[in-house]
């Protein structure tokens, strides 16, 4: 597993200087499931048509991190 992370990052790490602050910002959700709610909200009412949904886990507990997210966004 060790390797596969060091490609991934050997593989990522150039393109990520392409990705600014603002373009992230611009284009992600993040914060309180509040905050997420509010930010993709805006989202849509300013013409977004459908929405990509990745959560991340914080806790390390991945299997429950899509339900968590459905739950706290319902």
């Amino acid at each position: 597993m060790g390797i596969l992370i060091e490609e991934m990052k050997r593989v990522v790490a150039p393109h990520l200087r392409a990705v600014s602050d603002e373009m992230v910002l611009t284009l992600s959700a993040s914060g309180t499931a509040d905050d997420v709610a509010a930010r993709i909200s805006a989202l849509f009412k300013a013409g977004l048509k459908q929405a990509v949904l990745f959560p991340l886990a914080v806790d390390g507990d991945a299997s429950g991190a899509i339900p968590r997210m459905i739950e706290a966004l319902s």
